[in-house]
């Protein structure tokens, strides 16, 4: 990718932008995870061409347009141009997993009251180790739907993750 101009994007090692213009006449994005590539191009001769290089150099395949990624499906508006990231699937699972499926949402904002600071005081002095194990489960399920979906759930996260130790 370094070969064709491609420079890293920002802190993302793992994403790509290759400047429009040269081979292929518009700017090209490709974003790495493990073995799968996401790949962005508003040209689609260009988008083409790219993966067709792509597929000549790596053994590839193209599965079409996304419809998820990374656990999120990826909802797209033609008339709008916007892309939305979903994970509603990813949430129910979590949900069922939990035994949460049947719980009724309320109407605030947070999960966690506004001011609320928890502390190792709000510990209990004797751990129960699967309780932990599966209160930490709980925790790492909420912080994959805060870094790709449900930044409202961020606070109520930020107060429980210190409290994993």
């Amino acid at each position: 990718m370094r070969e064709q101009g491609s420079l890293t994007v920002e802190f993302e090692d793992l994403v790509w932008s290759l400047p429009g213009g040269g081979l292929y006449c518009s700017r090209i994005t490709v974003s790495a995870h493990i073995d799968d590539l996401l790949i962005a191009c508003t040209n689609k001769d260009a988008l083409e061409l790219f993966k067709h290089d792509l597929c000549k150099c790596f053994d590839c395949t193209d599965e079409g347009k996304v419809s998820q990624y990374l656990g999120c499906e990826v909802i797209f508006n033609s008339k709008g141009g916007k892309v939305t990231l979903r994970q509603k699937v990813y949430a129910e699972l979590v949900l069922l997993m939990y035994g949460m499926w049947g719980c009724v949402p309320v109407t605030v904002k947070t999960p966690l009251e506004p001011g609320t600071r928890l502390s190792k005081a709000d510990s209990p002095k004797q751990i129960n180790s699967a309780l932990q194990c599966r209160y930490q489960g709980m925790v790492g399920h909420i912080s994959f739907l805060v870094s790709c979906t449900r930044q409202d759930l961020a606070f109520a996260y930020a107060e429980l993750w210190p409290t994993l130790g």
